[in-house]
């Protein structure tokens, strides 16, 4: 070692050019280097939204989340779940072990086994499974309303917003927007029973003529 250190000492210029040598690697290393500076991180979690109309917190917990935890106990690598079951709605979390090495496998496993329930009920609306991911997590949510006092109508708030997310979907850098909140157009229409009872047409009548009317369907192609 004595003899070694008396080397280096003895010839400068070698440990000068060694030192250069390495800083110069070690420059280039850094800068070859791959840098993420939001890695994409995949969580262990699904939420699975279920819609139910009309139903009790009891009846979807029983006809609904039941079914779906029953399909859950057959899949392995799945930690533990729990729900909150609502009226006419419910969400259940569903949280992977983190000891398994293809957390993806499992999640594609959920969305297969989930995609038929025979035990679940048929008037259940919607199942959606949601695999959380931070790239969808939204950075910036705007709410839009009408003042109090305003004569503003729903049909001119959500123009407004319409064009708002087309701005905004024209701006570098926004990949996707979300709009929540519109309800659906719906057309009232009042029958007069006197009426009704002179020309001897029934509210079925009524209901299968609009319903026969409200038809879309293709026109095919026009050469």
């Amino acid at each position: 070692m004595e003899k070694l250190l008396k080397y280096f000492t003895e010839n400068k210029l070698l440990v000068n050019l060694i030192i250069i040598i390495i800083t110069v690697f070690g420059i280039m290393s850094m800068l070859n280097l791959k840098q993420d500076l939001y890695p994409v991180v995949s969580l262990n979690k699904i939420i699975i939204r279920v819609i139910y109309p009309g139903a009790s917190p009891s009846d979807v917990e029983l006809n609904a989340i039941v079914p779906i935890e029953k399909k859950l106990d057959t899949i392995k690598g799945i930690k533990k779940y729990w729900s909150v079951s609502n009226e006419n709605s419910a969400i259940l979390f569903v949280e992977i072990d983190e000891t398994e090495k293809d957390s993806k496998e499992i999640k594609n496993n959920i969305y297969r086994e989930l995609a038929n329930i025979p035990d679940m009920s048929k008037d259940v609306d919607e199942v959606k499974i949601l695999d959380i991911n931070p790239e969808q997590i939204p950075v910036l949510e705007l709410g839009v309303n009408i003042k109090e006092n305003s004569n503003i109508s729903e049909k001119e708030l959500n123009n407004f917003t319409d064009i708002l997310e087309s701005r905004l979907s024209k701006l570098e850098n926004v990949s996707n927007i979300v709009i929540n909140g519109y309800r659906d157009r719906e057309i009232k229409i009042n029958v007069i029973p006197e009426k009704m009872n002179n020309f001897q047409i029934s509210l079925n009548e009524i209901v299968g003529s609009i319903a026969s009317r409200n038809i879309r369907v293709t026109g095919g192609t026009l050469k």
